[in-house]
């Protein structure tokens, strides 16, 4: 098969529109429309030969195409392609249809769409033909001129065979050739300067390598490449680059009159190479200095064809005056730098990647085919490698050596206790002419980059990024004050100084993350830095146990100390937890030691604040089998992990294993503890937290009362235990209905905030607006508005807009607006907050639920009924989903749901939602809480209406 889908989208329309032009005698061809224009369903239409008899086709004299490079196809884009032919203006001109994907066709699901398509326009008149993977490949193989103008000569004697390679060759020199045809070309040769003479069989200087014996070509690297060009093939140690300069040879060296190839690792070997070269073609010379000259020279004259391919260039400066130029050659230099001094006039950067996924299956199976039995799990190999060739080779020709079957190579790669040096074949065994196994590849390069300015960072550097996810490593997680101060330590402990610590800023470390890029060994996009898992890998293997340590600890300082500044944005969350996953991967007891680092806490904490509270409770129970593996059975850190797991079990919709575990805690607290710790009051707090959550609001209430007390009595009135304890109970207060008490409550725990912490601090704001939201529950909502408009405007200046707590306050200054009367403009910011609650924390976190909520309450009953029901079984679903059928928020969207159906007039369906809301809220809350009741009242009152109230 022909990589198509490698293509750039424009190319593949080009391809299919030239291969249209062969399949039938047509007027023209021709693409429609540019890209972003509407195109009427079609990318391409051609004339077909005017039909001037009485039966011609009723004015179908066109062909219509629509062309589709894709990744992965259904069915029903296949019928979206059709539906979109007959809405434009070119189905009744069109005669047949073309619909040409990138896409392979020969799967089974795709034959009763296309049949169901091919008669459905029949019916009217137009023949359909799908063309897919396969049937454009059938096509190809007779067309070797368009297989060499879109995927280069190469290709053409891969996929149409050497015959039609060579004939091809032959067609186009003669087309180009400025001789004459009745002149015989023997003899045209023979007349021309001698200077300019071809040569059948190019003069070669230098071993060009063999290519690899499962060799993947990868499209684009090196087509199309003008006279006079140079490419530059620049990339990490063993992604393929001197294969891709072979197989460059093999493209354009039967063109070339020489070809030219050297190991460019220092000028010394430049010259040399150079004035060998000069010897072959002018002759003997005097030193290399000036036969290197004179070649330079007779590069940059000559009319015969030439190739120049330095390999492996080491350092920029090495070149200086020495770059190869003229225009009858080609050069391509491989290279892991990516300095600018690359770059110049008609020279190309070529960022050579690991293998694409299907090449990478391929090589592997390609490597394994003399023994099939072994390739038992290649995609899992793949993955393991992360498709780097150099890899893939070396374990193929260990696992060939050792007749090892896949599954049994990854079992060796996963443990932990294998060096990757025991897991690739010894140097003198190495496969495809290679110098250097994996790890030693790198450990050259490493040894480089620690050497340029600035010296001394790179490799701690790189230390730090080996412990972390190899895809989603933040560039700022390195520049912050714990990557600074722990690299300043490393910095001044490897060069063995004496003295004063010396600080590293900001900018030596992005100039030292610049470095390992310009040497290839990370990639630095943007704001994401992405590390190959198998230079990581040689990088921890390197470390001593006490610097493996160091390391790991530093890791989790810097994604500490980002995490806590960064925000609570869904993206922010995933990028830091899974590079928490991956350090703890890399952990050997470092970070549960003597105690559990913090990082480990907020990793969890964040998942159940994201929506995961059954993944949240998971996580520290499994935090909590590692920490006493290492722990005493009582400390504080391993009690308060299990209070941490019963806190999100609870919100995952288990209260009583939560409560059971919550009591279990306070005993352990008191026992080995005492009474009056911190840690009892607070495992006593959350106990009351969770019997209220759970509807014992009464018994709730009574506990809460009592921690009040005991904290004034060991901590004092304005201490932050106590403050934390009143606003509890004040909450507990509004929750079972007592809103003036809880407005009062609130009103003096505002004030006391305000002293204590100060007007911005975050618990004085939310103070604030918990008193604002009680005020508007005692009935009186503008009251509260101008309190609400202060709160935000101080979480706008302190927090900044996207801040979970800024968008709460303004979700409830829009509710309190609507109760006030502003209906309109309460709208307007429901929705928009609904939407930034989207865009910051994605659609799934708890918050968003809340919003969606809060915006169909206050739009729902000006909305279409179909629309506004929709709306609201979304919202319950995906709150079902996500946060469990008896969670709070689920519950109150399906009484809210019940009551806009009530109040649209859908009075028998508000009856049935109304009732499963009961049954949840009794379940959940108990039958005495005030929710519970509520919905029973609200039942009560439309079933009186239906006249269907049970007896």
């Amino acid at each position: 098969m022909l990589p198509i889908g490698e293509l750039q989208w424009d190319d593949v329309e080009r391809l299919f529109v030239r291969l249209l032009d062969t399949v039938q005698p047509l007027q023209f061809v021709k693409l429609f429309g540019v890209r972003g224009q509407a195109q009427a369903g079609i990318d391409a239409y051609a004339r077909l030969t005017i039909d001037l008899t009485q039966d011609g086709d009723g004015g179908r004299d066109y062909i219509s195409l629509q062309s589709r490079r894709v990744r992965s196809l259904t069915p029903a884009k296949i019928t979206k392609a059709v539906d979109d032919l007959l809405k434009g203006e070119w189905a009744d001109r069109t005669a047949t249809f073309y619909f040409a994907t990138s896409f392979d066709l020969q799967d089974t699901k795709f034959d009763v769409m296309i049949r169901e398509q091919t008669e459905r326009l029949a019916g009217l008149g137009i023949a359909f033909v799908p063309w897919g993977l396969q049937e454009i490949s059938t096509l190809l193989k007779d067309q070797p001129r368009l297989v060499d103008d879109f995927f280069g000569r190469s290709w053409v004697g891969r996929f149409c065979g050497q015959e039609a390679a060579q004939a091809l060759t032959e067609t186009l020199t003669r087309a180009l050739s400025p001789e004459p045809h009745s002149v015989d070309p023997a003899v045209a040769v023979t007349q021309r300067p001698v200077d300019q003479r071809r040569v059948a069989v190019p003069r070669r200087v230098g071993l060009v390598p063999a290519l690899a014996a499962s060799f993947q070509p990868r499209v684009g690297f090196h087509d199309d490449v003008r006279l006079g060009e140079t490419v530059v093939l620049t990339g990490l140690g063993g992604v393929g680059k001197t294969q891709l300069a072979a197989d460059f040879v093999r493209a354009y060296g039967p063109d070339s009159a020489l070809v030219v190839w050297m190991t460019a690792s220092s000028r010394d070997q430049v010259l040399a190479t150079y004035a060998e070269a000069a010897r072959e073609v002018l002759g003997p010379q005097d030193s290399v200095e000036l036969a290197a000259e004179r070649f330079l020279a007779w590069l940059a004259t000559t009319q015969d064809g030439w190739i120049v391919i330095l390999d492996d260039l080491q350092t920029t400066a090495d070149l200086r005056g020495l770059w190869p130029r003229g225009p009858a050659g080609r050069v391509a230099v491989t290279t892991r730098r990516r300095d600018a001094a690359l770059t110049g006039s008609q020279r190309r950067i070529v960022d050579v990647d690991v293998f694409s996924a299907e090449q990478a299956v391929d090589y592997l199976r390609s490597a394994l085919q003399q023994r099939h039995v072994l390739a038992d799990d290649i995609d899992g190999v793949v993955n393991d490698l992360q498709r780097l060739p150099l890899a893939l080779a070396q374990a193929a020709a260990f696992m060939l050596d050792r007749q090892l079957r896949c599954s049994q190579y990854r079992h060796r790669f996963a443990d932990r206790r294998r060096s990757l040096i025991e897991l690739l074949p010894e140097p003198d065994a190495l496969p495809d002419e290679y110098r250097h196994t994996v790890a030693a590849t790198w450990s050259l390069s490493m040894d480089v980059a620690d050497r340029l300015s600035p010296a001394g960072v790179a490799r701690p550097l790189m230390e730090l990024l080996s412990v972390l996810d190899s895809d989603s490593i933040l560039a700022g997680l390195v520049t912050g004050n714990a990557a600074r101060n722990w690299l300043s330590y490393a910095v001044h402990s490897d060069a063995g100084t004496t003295g004063a610590l010396t600080s590293i800023d900001i900018d030596t470390l992005r100039d030292g993350l610049l470095t390992l890029h310009r040497l290839s060994l990370l990639r630095h996009d943007g704001d994401i830095v992405r590390v190959h898992a198998l230079v990581q890998r040689v990088t921890r293997e390197e470390l001593d146990a006490d610097r493996r340590s160091s390391v790991v600890w530093a890791a989790a300082d810097l994604l500490l100390e980002y995490w806590l500044n960064g925000g609570h944005s869904a993206e922010l969350a995933l990028t830091m937890r899974a590079n928490v996953n991956a350090l703890r991967r890399h952990d050997h007891g470092e970070l549960i030691g003597s105690v559990v680092h913090p990082v480990l806490m907020l990793a969890g904490v964040r998942q159940g604040e994201r929506g995961d509270p059954l993944g949240a409770a998971e996580y520290f129970d499994d935090l909590l089998a590692s920490a006493t593996q290492h722990l005493p059975p009582h400390p504080p850190t391993i009690l308060e992990i299990r209070g941490h797991a019963a806190r999100w079990r609870a919100a995952a919709g288990d209260p009583l294993s939560a409560i059971a575990t919550h009591e279990e805690l306070v005993d352990d607290f008191e026992r080995y503890k005492g009474p009056d710790d911190p840690g009892t009051i607070a495992a006593r707090a959350n106990l009351a937290i969770c019997r209220a959550n759970a509807g014992a609001l009464a018994q709730g209430i009574q506990e809460m009362k009592g921690i009040l007390v005991d904290c004034e009595r060991l901590f004092g009135p304005r201490n932050i235990h106590t403050l934390d304890a009143r606003g509890r109970l004040a909450e507990m207060y509004g929750e079972v209905g007592e809103h003036q008490k809880a407005r009062v409550m609130f009103a003096q725990l505002a004030a006391d905030r305000l002293e204590t912490s100060g007007p911005d601090h975050r618990d004085t704001l939310t103070a604030q607006g918990s008193h604002a939201r009680w005020i508007m529950e005692c009935g009186n909502p503008r009251a509260a508005i101008p309190l609400l408009r202060r709160v935000l405007n101080n979480r706008l200046h302190e927090l900044g807009p996207d801040d979970p707590d800024t968008l709460a306050t303004r979700s409830n200054l829009a509710q309190a607006l609507r109760a006030a009367g502003e209906v309109r403009e309460a709208a307007e910011e429901l929705d928009a907050v609904r939407a930034d609650h989207v865009r910051v924390m994605g659609s799934d976190h708890p918050q968003t639920l809340t919003a969606r909520n809060n915006c169909l309450l206050g739009v729902s009953l000006g909305m279409d009924a179909d629309e506004a029901a929709n709306a609201w079984m979304d919202l319950i679903d995906d709150s079902e989903r996500v946060l469990g059928q008896y969670a709070p928020a689920t519950l109150n969207s399906m009484y809210n749901f019940g009551e806009w159906l009530a109040y649209a007039g859908y009075l028998d369906d508000a009856v049935g939602w109304l009732q499963n809301t009961l049954t949840g809220r009794t379940i959940a809350l108990g039958a005495e809480h005030p929710h519970t009741k509520a919905t029973d009242a609200f039942l009560d009152q439309v079933r009186d209406a239906t006249g269907d109230r049970p007896a």
